[in-house]
């Protein structure tokens, strides 16, 4: 396991502990230095525990996150605070081996799962499936709505609180969120997709990514939206991600827009993506002479639409950085202009778009990274 898996499951069984301490055992810490006084502390922070190289900052997230559930659900009563195996194993087969969802948090972001009476749950989901009553991934998160609603059983999303308190929302539990955005939408005001091989701007830090901004409002304040488009990997062949962040949380991402979602997305608006691997992209730079004049098409649509800004100005330039990019010259390297091709891509098909469109396009992408909006996806409770 790669040590920054190793990390996060850490922090995410020391989630579990504290909510079982709060909420099954009746613990409750006043400071985050009470936690330390604990005397079953050793199981979390000890030498044999969970987490036996916590810091004071992760003690101190544990304290809010407890303080917050206590105030979602001190009158609840869970048995089980399930990070693996269990619950958490039961579903995400059954979502991949009934549903064909390869990976859990595609459908459900949730990290721990809080129930009530595990083994009944699982034998009473495991009769409406065999019954044949539930044979979509539709039903049974309608299904699942009930038991949250009900509090038997609540999945929680856990991000590093950044602020004061933590803060704690439920999404996908309401019917009524099943809507097409018909709020507000944001709007853009920034696109980057950076070919200049320099990265000068704050807003790229490396030019590995590009980036679509979009503003809007979020409880009354003013918020920044980030979508950063870039490779998944740095080492290996893969297609983009759509990852957003919010400038109202700035340690905390929102998450990654299913990509099969995303296509749908750009379908919807007439633009399909040209191709769902990125094997199907130049991947040196023989390969990339024999296509230049199709990615030099794109790069001259992404070029006319003045809000995109690319950092270079002329077709020439354009050939060059690409050429270099394929050739490890500079910061470049194979993975990443094979990666750049998928996002020339990406960016003529926005560059292409009304003003009016992209700013709905790009609020649901927002929307899909949140994992919120649409009936394919499960409930969960969101900490942060």
């Amino acid at each position: 396991m790669a040590q920054d898996a190793k990390l996060t499951r850490r922090q995410e069984l020391g989630s579990a502990w504290i909510f079982r301490r709060a909420l099954k055992e009746n613990k409750k810490y006043n400071t985050w230095e009470d936690i330390l006084k604990d005397p079953k502390y050793p199981e979390l922070g000890g030498a044999n525990g969970i987490y036996p190289d916590i810091d004071v900052a992760w003690l101190k997230n544990f304290y809010k996150q407890q303080k917050k559930m206590l105030q979602e659900f001190s009158d609840v009563k869970f048995s089980e605070f399930n990070r693996e195996h269990g619950f958490m194993e039961y579903i995400s087969n059954l979502v991949m081996n009934k549903f064909g969802i390869s990976k859990k948090d595609n459908w459900d972001p949730a990290d721990i799962w809080c129930i009530k009476n595990q083994k009944k749950v699982i034998s009473d989901i495991e009769k409406l499936i065999k019954s044949g009553d539930y044979s979509t991934i539709e039903q049974l998160n309608q299904y699942l709505r009930t038991l949250f609603k009900d509090r038997i059983v609540v999945g929680v999303s856990l991000k590093k609180v950044s602020g004061k308190e933590a803060k704690y929302e439920e999404v996908n539990v309401s019917k009524a969120e099943f809507k097409d955005v018909k709020h507000p939408d944001y709007e853009t005001i920034t696109m980057k997709c950076d070919l200049s091989l320099k990265s000068a701007d704050s807003l790229s830090p490396n030019n590995k990514y590009s980036y679509f901004v979009l503003q809007g409002y979020q409880d009354g304040n003013k918020v920044d939206f980030t979508i950063e488009i870039g490779a998944q990997s740095g080492s290996k062949y893969s297609y983009t991600k759509f990852e957003a962040k919010s400038s109202a949380a700035k340690s905390s991402r929102l998450g990654k827009a299913e990509i099969s979602i995303v296509r749908e997305l750009f379908n919807q608006y007439k633009i399909p993506l040209a191709s769902k691997s990125a094997l199907d992209y130049p991947q040196n730079s023989t390969e990339f002479m024999k296509r230049q004049d199709e990615f030099l098409k794109k790069f001259q649509i992404i070029n006319r639409n003045k809000k995109i800004k690319t950092g270079i100005t002329t077709d020439k330039e354009f050939l060059e950085n690409m050429t270099k990019y394929f050739m490890n010259v500079e910061n470049g390297k194979p993975v990443t202009a094979n990666n750049k091709c998928i996002q020339i891509d990406i960016f003529a098909g926005l560059a292409s778009l009304s003003d009016k469109k992209r700013n709905e396009l790009g609020t649901k992408i927002i929307i899909a990274s949140q994992k919120k909006d649409n009936d394919k996806y499960g409930p969960f409770g969101k900490l942060y």
